[in-house]
């Protein structure tokens, strides 16, 4: 998630006054926010060894044109997203070869291929 410090800002006040209404304690609510921040930490200090932080150095990806080829298709005509995404280190997967899928069907324009279906 990438959201903006001030928009989560915003979802924190809202939570810690929900609690206060609902009668949760300072104390527990102190203690709740220690807590978070500590996970919060052990979040990014993993985040950072995992290459994500690398992305803006790879090229702009540029799209091959021709038959078979992917490229943006409307209505938004959008780039991809995270062309790269293969660098970086795995979540919670070993490796990708945990689940190898089956390959794509062979383009083609015959209509009766697999490829149509």
């Amino acid at each position: 998630m990438q959201s903006s410090g001030k928009q989560l800002q915003s979802y924190e006040d809202h939570l810690l006054d929900s609690c206060r209404t609902l009668g949760f304690n300072k104390k527990n609510i102190e203690k709740s926010k220690q807590y978070a921040e500590e996970v919060s930490k052990q979040i990014i200090a993993y985040a950072k060894s995992d290459n994500y932080n690398r992305n803006s150095n790879y090229p702009t990806y540029t799209p091959s044109e021709g038959e078979g080829k992917w490229y943006p298709t409307p209505p938004g005509f959008f780039a991809p997203i995270e062309p790269y995404f293969n660098k970086f280190r795995l979540f919670t997967l070993d490796t990708c070869n945990q689940f190898r899928p089956k390959p794509p069907a062979e383009f083609s324009k015959n209509k009766n291929s697999e490829f149509f279906y």
